[in-house]
């Protein structure tokens, strides 16, 4: 196949008045026509740096030496001014971002956002221009009036689509799709995947797909490019990497690839902690100068025993974090009940909740206050304890440990650590006032394959040494099959099957579960 994209001897830097930091060094790297070339490696390894090298979109503090090239067929990007370079991007070389909401502009409607890059690029006139933006809705499986639609009104699964259509509309040689799916569940995941993986192989686009997600690598790559620590360790055509990883790092992501596979062992207490009793929780929605009423839990139930890990699985909209938030306390059902040990939720104070209820979020930057040292973030949830200061730093120091982190991390702010470092002290937070139950709301699906694996196998730790009872909200089954021991799936607020992991799993029985499960591909 013909070279579309060459990296050589590309080599990054962050430059300070003090030492140059290494960023890149001496990536070398060919994606050819048609082909997709997966680029992996943990978060900080540099692969998204790369991408917005190929693109010249690097801060103004970041430096290429002078041996580095970056050649789109027989151009030589680096040696292009800004204005050549803005024909390149979204003509030539486009990307589809991680988070289409922030890509997208939120007071333009979406077709007229597609056709920008038609107008742009002069690739048609605007008379012509619309017809083109509703056929690549259309290319993309969206209708023609999603051309008048904001992005609010989208799903995450459309806007995605919708990126995808601006990617393509140009017609361009490489396509950069950088973790084009971490917030989607796993049906939407493969439909955009398999979308943009066929856009490539009927146009003989060049698709650089850069993901953390060996699962991923493993359906849709035809060569990988694995990066460690700034620099390329193991590159070969995906067969070979994941029958014969040759250097040291790409054996431990594969190890860790497949314990993640292992079931969760079975959990035999009988002691009732949460029950959900015929929970149901309306939301009354305007449209059209009628209100509409939306069932975003329809009928819940389930129960959860004393220490297992209960998952909570579905598509994007299926009521998931809807009900966790009713069982966290955040709001109330319109109906039913929910039983803490017996007591509904209803009669507890609210320091009673926030000492037997906490919560981990997907998002661990977003949920730690950035004006806060860890010391104080940690410190709040102590705030009902009647002990001394001296105390609370003492069991503060204690969790910390638990967790992997260290008393000199204190003093520092949230945007000093890594992400799952920041995942870490979110656990922390949680379990240091010994919650009986612990929601995990998608604690893991922004950290990279090795982190994840780090903080599943902390939270299982946690889980075995305190005999927390855990609810894991979740559509990653590969974190279903190493954590639960039972499984509730949601579709339009409803759960519509339920029992013990293995059986979900092994042997689905409702046609939307087999979806979910084939679209994993577990």
């Amino acid at each position: 196949m013909k070279k579309i994209l060459v990296v050589q001897n590309l080599d990054i830097a962050l430059v300070s008045k003090e030492q140059p930091k290494v960023l890149v060094n001496d990536l070398q790297m060919i994606v050819r026509q048609g082909e997709v070339h997966a680029l992996v490696g943990e978060s900080g390894s540099g692969k998204s740096i790369t991408a917005n090298a190929i693109m010249q979109i690097l801060p103004r503090n970041m430096a290429y030496s002078k041996r580095s090239n970056i050649k789109l067929e027989d151009t030589s990007l680096l040696n292009l001014s800004e204005i050549k370079m803005r024909h390149i991007r979204g003509n030539k070389i486009s990307m589809v971002f991680q988070e289409p909401m922030s890509a997208l502009n939120s007071v333009m409607m979406v077709g007229k956002q597609i056709m920008e890059v038609l107008t742009t690029h002069k690739i048609t006139d605007k008379k012509s221009a619309k017809l083109r933006v509703i056929s690549l809705l259309d290319s993309v499986g969206l209708s023609s009036d999603c051309f008048q639609y904001y992005p609010h009104q989208l799903s995450g699964g459309m806007r995605q689509r919708v990126i995808i259509a601006i990617a393509i509309a140009a017609n361009p040689d490489v396509i950069i799709a950088d973790e084009p799916t971490t917030a989607l569940d796993a049906i939407t995941e493969k439909q955009i995947l398999d979308l943009l993986v066929s856009l490539s192989r009927k146009h003989q686009v060049a698709l650089l797909l850069i993901t953390h997600d060996l699962r991923l690598i493993q359906q849709y790559a035809d060569t990988v490019s694995l990066m460690y620590q700034g620099k390329l360790v193991e590159q070969a055509d995906a067969k070979t990497f994941f029958e014969n990883p040759t250097h040291e790092y790409g054996r431990k992501l594969l190890d860790i690839y497949n314990n993640m596979k292992q079931q969760a062992k079975v959990i035999h207490s009988e002691q009732i902690i949460l029950s959900v009793n015929n929970v149901s929780k309306q939301f009354t929605e305007q449209a059209s100068n009628k209100k509409n009423i939306v069932h975003a839990v329809d009928g819940a139930n389930f129960q959860i025993r004393q220490g297992e890990c209960f998952a909570l699985v579905g598509g994007s909209g299926s009521g998931k974090t809807t009900l966790a938030k009713m069982i966290a306390g955040l709001t109330y059902p319109s109906t039913g009940e929910i039983l803490l040990n017996d007591v509904s939720l209803s009669k507890l104070k609210s320091q009673d909740k926030a000492k037997d209820i906490q919560l981990i979020f997907q998002d661990p930057f977003n949920s730690l206050n950035p004006k806060l040292t860890i010391l104080e973030t940690i410190k709040e949830a102590l705030q009902f304890e009647a002990i001394s200061d001296a105390e609370k730093r003492t069991k503060i120091i204690k969790t910390l440990k638990e967790v992997g982190l260290t008393e000199d991390m204190l003093l520092r702010f949230p945007h000093e650590f890594s992400g799952g470092q920041r995942q870490r002290i979110a656990i922390a937070r949680a379990v240091i006032v010994r919650p009986k139950l612990l929601i995990c709301d998608e604690p893991t699906s922004a950290l990279d394959v090795s982190v994840q694996a780090q903080i599943l196998m902390l939270l299982k730790d946690l889980q075995q040494r305190y005999n927390v009872t855990i609810l894991l909200i979740t559509h990653n089954f590969s974190v279903v099959a190493y954590m639960a021991q039972q499984v509730a799936v949601m579709q339009s607020g409803k759960i519509i099957e339920k029992t013990d992991s293995s059986t979900i799993l092994n042997n689905p029985q409702h046609q939307y579960t087999q979806k979910l499960l084939k679209a994993a591909q577990l």
